[in-house]
């Protein structure tokens, strides 16, 4: 009950207007793994947060609470186009722990993929 209680205060935390305390408050959550549907959902939207150095740590926590929201899943899809690769690679990793079976974010998986293979051939000279 201790760690329910835990994980409500730090998820109202991650709706603080001050971004180092949502920052911290998703740290917070990687450790905490958070199991509640409206902290998971609170941490999906902070992938879309102005601030880059929040965002990989909701994709994080995200990786760890293996949710099967399929809002989640869709800010996680969401965030595989993200301009951040750490914030791409954290996604997917997200997703495939997950196990989603929305075609959608397969697609975006494969592209992601795709996408990794070239910049390899590319470092190797094709």
């Amino acid at each position: 009950m201790l760690i329910t209680s835990i994980e409500s205060v730090v998820s109202d935390a991650l709706l603080d207007p001050d971004e180092f305390v949502r920052e911290k408050a998703a740290q917070a959550l990687v450790e905490i793994v958070p199991t509640k549907w409206q902290t998971q959902l609170r941490l999906a939207r902070l992938l879309k947060d102005p601030s880059p150095e929040i965002r990989p740590w909701a994709a994080r926590a995200l990786e760890k609470s293996i949710s099967g929201d399929p809002r989640v899943h869709a800010q996680l899809g969401d965030a595989l186009s993200d301009p951040d690769w750490e914030l791409r690679y954290l996604a997917a990793s997200a997703l495939k722990h997950s196990g989603t079976v929305d075609p959608q974010v397969h697609l975006r998986l494969a592209v992601l993929l795709k996408d990794c293979e070239m910049v390899e051939a590319v470092s190797r000279g094709l």
